[in-house]
């Protein structure tokens, strides 16, 4: 079914541009460029925006880099690079209009003004879900963004950036909406059941999935709203939230040209992500068996056949002398052994997990002072991630080895920032390449981060700076900002 949708759609995109090339048939009167409005419809979206909130945003570059600048990964090159947190407006700006407000967010606003417009309240819902999450990624990754006049040109040809606190106000309003539309029993007049690339129109899974963006969108707001306050609002939506690894938001990828995981398309075009020794030091700090599930032995060198960790800002010209991570390509070095991989072709990406739910539930329990909870939810969010992980998509870890190991873990510390400190370390190995752990970082300033050789600042940057287009096209909207260390609203610890 879910190759049959892959399919269609592909054949659907495929039709419309071939009829756009017809013009000798088609009426004059018609622009042959512009599809017509009864062809642009909620089934045609979907799966398209689906497709690239996954591939643009939860494995493109919003992941990429951040992930590299907290330590997550290293490239192997010499600086200066965004690596070594050199970022220019023109290294985002294919994020900020491409992927997000010429893609995404454009789309997602037409889905959900044409299925309010059919009275499709489901595929509304989605939408609204959707979009709560893309706003989130745009809002986190540059603070002040346009919403409330974005996506009309005519009446806001140069829309006004709305602050982060009222994005978020906007973000928690979706989802609220979004959870009401999905629990609609009214006649549809479409159904998402056979186009829906997430969970096939299971409105159930989306319900919980509003819950559990809800959950991390409020520990977001936890320094700036008062940490026990929102562990109330997190518990609160957890309770209607993921409740096992089955319930992921995974989009699923394939062995097949162009339909493969991004993460392996990158590395299969560069070769050249590695272990960063902040993941190592973390992996190695709880004797964590994930350490040679993610990194590849050396098969060079003095420590042949050891786990051996790279750092942002270093260049080694001898091939194998550090690990690469273990993410399926196309070619490896002379001498290279394939080893077993934890990210292939076919290797899904999430949007959020149920094991960062029992993360946010361990926090939740933490900011009131409910240890002994804090503890359980660390150890079950730590079992779950470690029973999703596979090699070669089968299992890397069973039942019985992931309940070992989280016996092994030390007590949870008995003060607050040390306890904090364990939880968003074993959640950074937990939630491994996701962009959530630059949010954490920032946050919460943990892990603590070793910096890249010849870093370009003293410090992580706090977020992006400003695309090329809107300080071409927007300049009088656009803040003024420091993106080394101008933080975000949500940012005060």
């Amino acid at each position: 079914m879910i190759m049959n949708t892959i399919y269609k759609t592909a054949f659907l995109l495929a039709l419309l541009v071939s009829l756009s090339g017809c013009s000798n048939w088609l009426d004059i009167n018609k622009d042959p460029d512009s599809p017509t409005e009864d062809v642009i419809i909620e089934s045609v979206l979907l799966p398209g925006i689906e497709t690239s909130v996954s591939f643009e945003l939860a494995g493109g570059y919003p992941a990429r880099y951040p992930n590299a600048w907290v330590g997550q990964y290293a490239f192997n090159g010499l600086g200066p690079d965004v690596q070594t947190f050199k970022i220019l407006d023109a290294d985002v700006n294919n994020t900020w209009e491409y992927a997000l407000y010429t893609n995404v967010l454009k789309n997602l606003n037409i889905l959900i003004q044409k299925a309010d417009a059919n009275k499709n309240t489901h595929f509304k819902g989605i939408g609204q879900i959707l979009m709560a999450y893309c706003l989130a990624v745009t809002t986190d990754l540059w603070g002040s963004v346009p919403y409330s006049q974005a996506f009309q040109p005519i009446t806001y040809p140069k829309p006004k950036f709305d602050t982060q606190e009222e994005i978020y106000t906007a973000i928690f309003k979706l989802l609220d909406e979004a959870i009401t539309n999905l629990g609609s029993t009214a006649i549809q007049s479409a159904s998402p059941d056979d186009v829906d690339l997430f969970y096939w129109g299971d409105l159930t899974q989306w319900k919980k999935l509003a819950y559990t963006l809800k959950a991390r969108y409020a520990m977001r707001l936890s320094y700036v709203k008062g940490g026990a306050a929102q562990a109330d609002i997190v518990l609160a939506a957890l309770a209607n939230g993921f409740e096992s690894n089955s319930d992921d938001a995974d989009f699923v990828y394939f062995d097949k040209t162009a339909a493969e995981n991004p993460w392996y398309q990158n590395m299969s075009k560069f070769n050249l992500l590695y272990l960063d020794i902040n993941t190592y030091n973390i992996l190695k700090k709880y004797n964590d068996p994930r350490l040679h599930v993610f990194a590849e032995p050396t098969y060079a060198g003095d420590q042949i056949g050891e786990i051996v960790p790279h750092q942002n800002g270093l260049l080694t010209t001898l091939p194998g002398v550090t690990s690469k991570l273990a993410i399926e390509r196309t070619e490896y070095d002379e001498g290279e052994s394939v080893s077993p991989c934890f990210i292939t072709k076919s290797t899904p990406v999430a949007l959020i997990t149920f094991a960062e739910a029992c993360f946010l539930k361990s926090e939740a329990y933490l900011w009131k002072n409910d240890y002994a909870n804090a503890y359980k939810y660390l150890k079950e969010g730590t079992s779950a991630s470690m029973l999703k992980l596979q090699q070669d998509d089968a299992p890397a870890f069973t039942q019985e080895q992931a309940n070992a190991f989280v016996a092994s873990l030390p007590p949870l510390p008995t003060t607050f920032e040390n306890a904090q400190k364990m939880i968003i370390e074993l959640k950074y190995i937990a939630n491994y390449l996701s962009l959530e752990n630059y949010n954490d970082y920032r946050r919460t300033h943990y892990p603590v981060v070793i910096l890249p050789i010849d870093a370009q600042y003293s410090n992580v940057p706090v977020r992006f700076p400003y695309g090329t287009s809107p300080k071409l096209y927007n300049k009088d909207n656009v803040p003024t900002i420091n993106f080394v260390t101008d933080k975000l609203w949500w940012d005060k610890k």
